[in-house]
């Protein structure tokens, strides 16, 4: 199925080194979009030159060059100003997508026409090791979307979505809510009414290094989130499991970004924080523990 039009939106400062791979994932797709808008938010290394050189290449690659940093939120608005598409794709440029993301997210909306956006899941890889060292499990059901919003957590991943233009123009990204601002957009969208489903298949490929979201998550990105969650949803959490709640996600991250066998400890104490939330996760310890000692016995 051909789409009737994508652009690829991202906000890019000092991802440099990453660039080349986040180009080339998306040009082989098996689906082109029609236009791949990042904006250069005062990088201070060699970013915009190789952006530039992407350009000169590459027709589809249309760069915005900010001369101070904006900020990411204000930075992804200026992007979607510019947008001329039917669907807008959410890429960040330290990460890479699937060949087939762009084809199977276009083609639900197609044929799903109620809802607005639709995610993914992911697969964690590090740049060090070259190899996927984890993956998310993400559901694709409307009602375990929205019951995430309700409790504080994010049903659908903010760098895997594709939606359409006129969502992304509608509400606008609020730089006062970086880093949580994910969870504001998609939030107002739901209390609004707009409808979200995630494909099951992990169609994003998300880089854990040392500057990555993924690996660092910050207090305040809990705290912002538990406040827009009361005044959304008239749902308030005490300051104490707000703060469990981040330490359990954070041992989570280390254990993700680790390359070592005492990984598998932040794992643990994870799950020992939040077992509820961390079932998932203390499944996939065992297995993985498993299989590090059945290769390892001899």
């Amino acid at each position: 199925m051909i789409p009737k039009s994508v652009s690829v939106v991202s906000a890019n400062y000092n991802n440099a080194k990453y660039l080349h791979d986040y180009f080339e994932s998306i040009m082989q797709s098996e689906v082109l979009p029609n236009e791949i808008i990042i904006v250069d938010d005062g990088s201070t290394d060699n970013s915009k030159e190789v952006i530039a050189s992407a350009s000169a290449s590459n027709h589809l690659v249309k760069p915005i060059y900010l001369d101070t940093n904006v900020g990411f939120a204000n930075a992804l608005n200026i992007a979607i100003e510019n947008v001329k598409s039917t669907y807008i794709l959410r890429l960040d440029p330290d990460d890479c997508i699937d060949v087939n993301r762009i084809s199977m997210q276009v083609e639900f909306l197609e044929n799903n026409p109620t809802i607005g956006i639709v995610g993914s899941n992911v697969e964690y890889f590090t740049t060090r090791a070259r190899k996927i060292i984890g993956k998310s499990n993400f559901q694709s059901g409307i009602d375990w979307i929205e019951d995430c919003y309700r409790s504080g957590d994010n049903g659908i991943m903010h760098g895997t979505v594709l939606g359409r233009t006129e969502h992304f123009r509608q509400y606008s990204y609020q730089q006062a809510w970086v880093p949580a601002e994910d969870y504001d957009v998609f939030s107002r969208m739901i209390v609004d009414g707009v409808l979200f489903a995630n494909l099951l298949d992990s169609l994003t490929y998300v880089r854990v290094h040392e500057g990555s979201v993924t690996n660092d998550l910050r207090y305040d990105v809990f705290t912002k989130t538990f406040h827009l969650r009361g005044e959304r949803f008239g749902l308030h959490k005490h300051p104490a499991m707000v703060f469990i709640g981040y330490l359990s996600r954070k041992c989570y991250r280390r254990y993700l970004a680790s390359s070592n066998i005492n990984k598998y400890v932040y794992l643990a104490i994870a799950a020992t924080l939040a077992p509820s939330a961390s079932f998932r996760r203390t499944r996939n310890f065992f297995w993985r523990f498993y299989r590090y000692a059945s290769k390892n016995e001899h």
